[in-house]
């Protein structure tokens, strides 16, 4: 069970640290900034929440919380059974550049 990484659902096992960048992959809370793809570093971690501080865009600097919440998976015909996890809507964030060639 651990082992399955379907589409739409963060990686099973997410290694942070503090100061590290990460991305949020849902919609959380748009109008403080938590959205799809918003990128914020890491400040504190607990089981259940992460401490974060947003460092892109409208609200940069934010401090914000973000929680453990049940992600359910796509009907998928490659796994025979739906199924749910709780854990953070978020997956580690890496610099890459974009070649519009």
């Amino acid at each position: 069970m651990h082992s399955l990484n379907p589409a739409g659902l963060p990686p099973y096992k997410l290694m942070l640290q503090k100061n590290c960048p990460i991305m949020l992959l849902r919609n959380l809370n748009p109008c403080d900034g938590l959205c799809n793809v918003t990128h914020l570093i890491c400040n504190d971690f607990k089981s259940h929440i992460i401490s974060a501080t947003i460092s892109s865009g409208d609200f940069k600097n934010k401090h914000v919380f973000i929680p453990h919440i049940p992600l359910l998976t796509s009907q998928d015909e490659r796994l025979p059974l739906q199924f749910k996890r709780s854990q953070f809507p978020i997956q580690l964030c890496y610099a890459m550049t974009i070649n519009n060639a």
